[in-house]
């Protein structure tokens, strides 16, 4: 596993990583902001469906 990722990323850029923070980086979190998730994210409607339907995927 080690030789794969430093295929991609160069070996000091995990020294100061603990394994918590690796954990995190390959796992990710159950917990999501959703402020924060909404600033980030942009709805583009290709669907052409009915606006209750679309509805249902807006916050």
């Amino acid at each position: 596993m080690r030789r794969g990722v430093f295929d991609v990323l160069p070996a000091d850029a995990l020294i100061n990583l603990t394994a918590e923070d690796m954990r995190l980086i390959l796992c990710g979190s159950q917990d999501i902001n959703l402020q924060i998730f909404q600033c980030f994210t942009k709805f583009f409607d290709e669907s052409s469906a009915p606006t209750n339907v679309l509805a249902k995927y807006k916050l």
